[in-house]
């Protein structure tokens, strides 16, 4: 499990888009899925402050795309407030994705 000077170290990272960072606290092991207090991950973040390719980088290190913060806010309604063509498109394909899995099991 991660520290918590890790996971603070991750959300000022994705905050401030700084990918190399990111890509370091990733690699030691942290969960790309792990929440705040609003239950933001760093996907909502990343989205949320438009910053485009860090969160390609994360939905690549399979990030959710519909987590629901204590709100009900997903990383994907901030794509498409924003029109984020790119970020939309990509979680379309990674919901269809996920979709066809479920399919497959049952």
């Amino acid at each position: 499990m991660a520290e918590k000077k890790e996971i603070l170290a991750l959300y000022q990272s994705v905050r401030e888009g700084d990918i190399e960072k990111i890509k370091l606290l990733l690699d030691k092991g942290i969960n790309v899925n792990t929440k705040d207090k609003e239950g933001w991950t760093p996907l909502h973040w990343a989205t949320k402050n438009k910053h485009t390719e860090l969160a390609l980088l994360l939905i690549k290190k399979d990030a959710y795309v519909t987590t629901r913060d204590k709100f009900g806010a997903r990383p994907i309604d901030f794509a498409l407030e924003y029109n984020n063509e790119i970020l939309i498109s990509e979680m379309m394909s990674r919901l269809i994705s996920e979709e066809e899995k479920i399919f497959e099991i049952i």
